[in-house]
């Protein structure tokens, strides 16, 4: 019995449809980051700027996030706490999109806690949404007296395995050529984070956040399901 392989061969016309966009953010003077961004990326082609190519595919290939020199003890951060262990973020934009959805089920806590929160989960509908494992590593610090020494002053947090390598693209609406607003979430607790120094409450953000996207271009017609 012969064996058939087939190998997938994209056009050059469908390699014109596919982008990568870098988006990085860091920490600017008097200017308090908690753990969202805007940013607006303008058409790189006619492709990107075009009423046949409404919605794309979008997939975030990598991120990190990376404490700045000169503090020892950096630690993630949400709104009115004092530091939190994250063990994986997700990764908002707010670009239109039906086709996801994000259930957390939260012990409320307190004298009248949400008993259907609790049992059966607050639901967040819509907008890309992908979670990625973090992983620290030592990236090292400038200077002979720290060198690549493993301490906290050199640490890294990056993206890893499945939540990178196995995840497929989400449909969603044209990113480009309108202000997209990013946020860094915690998985259970649905507030955005940034990485601070210390443990004391509402510290500035001290990272810089590295993100790359892979974007492609759908045509009206495919994305309706139309031959």
């Amino acid at each position: 019995m012969s064996e058939i392989q087939s190998v997938s061969v994209l056009s050059v016309d469908e390699e014109r449809l596919k982008y990568r966009a870098i988006v990085t953010a860091g920490v600017r003077a008097g200017f308090h980051s908690t753990g969202e961004f805007v940013f607006n990326l303008p058409p790189p082609t006619n492709f990107a700027n075009n009423n046949n190519y409404n919605q794309c595919l979008i997939k975030l290939d990598s991120f990190v996030a990376t404490p700045n020199f000169g503090n020892a003890n950096p630690q993630w951060n949400y709104n009115n706490s004092v530091g939190i262990k994250v063990g994986a973020v997700v990764i908002e934009l707010d670009t239109p999109s039906s086709q996801t959805i994000k259930n957390s089920l939260i012990d409320a806590g307190g004298a009248n806690p949400d008993k259907y929160i609790e049992e059966k989960g607050l639901n967040m509908i819509g907008g890309f949404k992908q979670l990625l494992p973090l992983q620290v590593v030592n990236v090292g610090i400038p200077g002979a007296a720290g060198g690549a020494a493993p301490n906290a002053e050199g640490y890294s947090w990056v993206g890893i395995g499945s939540g990178i390598a196995s995840t497929d693209p989400i449909l969603c609406g044209n990113i480009f050529g309108r202000d997209t607003r990013l946020r860094i979430i915690d998985p259970s607790r649905n507030q955005p984070i940034w990485i601070q120094q210390g443990n004391g409450v509402n510290q500035p953000n001290i990272a810089e956040y590295c993100f790359s996207f892979t974007i492609t271009m759908i045509p009206n017609d495919r994305s309706e399901g139309n031959a």
